[in-house]
């Protein structure tokens, strides 16, 4: 039996193969493409001879190596990064080659207490990818949001009293139809209504005198803008805002789709508003 540790860069990866006692038999440097993982393949196969004979040992548990790997029937196991810096020399020396030795050698020795990496069903991938796809919209659409508040505190306060949220469409579509203390002063409540209707408020009417008779009490004055900032700034903003928005709420449904329409999922403490504030509107 042959044990393979594999440390991945990200435009390439150094493989090293040792045998039962422990003594290095051979190694490979492959690029992080197609060609390369044909590489590595040929490489581990010509060491071993059959995918199940030689267990592969990588610091990760996702990822196009660890599709790969799995694919071409070879055994894979994640290990966690600190129990190979545990193995490490004192000097400290890490290279590429020197972290996949150490993959190998402690895989062989640790192997009778790692646990196996089981492919996922196509419906388990399938969530996988939209749960991180779903972070990195939840992750830029906070980081926008977060410059149009500072945008807003800066020139536009007042906007930020008349919803409860920025991060919800009817915020960023008064926004950007009133982008400046002067436009909201010269908004009808007609003309508000009206947009509060367009996006299927619950009380049009009644929110419009609100945010009217807020608008004339807070905005008296024009703030004089700080050097370099303009007027407008805020409107690019949230329309940027809008489309992330959009789309973190198709892929929430899209998610919840996977669930049993019996599973009652609550967030945890730690997730209330964040996570769900970003799928619940609130006027």
């Amino acid at each position: 039996m042959f044990f393979a540790g594999i440390d991945w860069a990200d435009d390439h990866y150094d493989a090293v193969v040792v045998n039962e006692a422990g003594k290095s038999v051979g190694s490979t440097h492959v690029s992080h493409s197609p060609e390369g993982m044909a590489n590595l393949r040929r490489f581990l196969l010509s060491i071993a001879g059959d995918p199940e004979s030689i267990p592969c040992f990588v610091e990760t548990n996702n990822g196009l190596l660890i599709t790969s790997l799995l694919e071409m029937g070879f055994p894979v196991y994640p290990m966690n990064p600190k129990t190979v810096d545990r193995r490490r020399k004192p000097s400290g020396a890490k290279t590429d080659g020197i972290d996949a030795c150490l993959l190998a050698r402690t895989g062989r020795s640790d192997f009778a207490d790692l646990r196996q990496l089981k492919p996922d069903s196509p419906i388990v991938l399938e969530l996988k990818i939209l749960t991180r796809n779903q972070d990195v919209l939840i992750h830029t659409q906070t980081r926008l949001v977060n410059q149009l508040t500072a945008c807003l505190k800066a020139y536009y306060p007042a906007a930020l009293e008349l919803f409860t949220k920025l991060h919800q469409p009817i915020t960023l579509a008064f926004l950007q139809a009133y982008p400046t203390p002067k436009a909201a002063l010269g908004a009808p409540i007609e003309q508000i209504s009206a947009l509060l209707k367009e996006h299927h408020h619950p009380t049009p009417n009644p929110k419009a005198q609100k945010i009217f008779k807020s608008s004339m009490s807070r905005i008296s004055r024009p703030i004089p803008l700080p050097p370099g900032l303009r007027p407008a700034s805020c409107w690019p903003l949230s329309a940027r805002c809008r489309p992330f928005l959009s789309r973190s709420r198709n892929m929430t449904r899209r998610s919840g789709g996977f669930l049993s329409p019996t599973l009652t999922v609550k967030p945890s403490t730690a997730s209330r508003g964040r996570g769900s504030s970003w799928h619940q509107g609130s006027w």
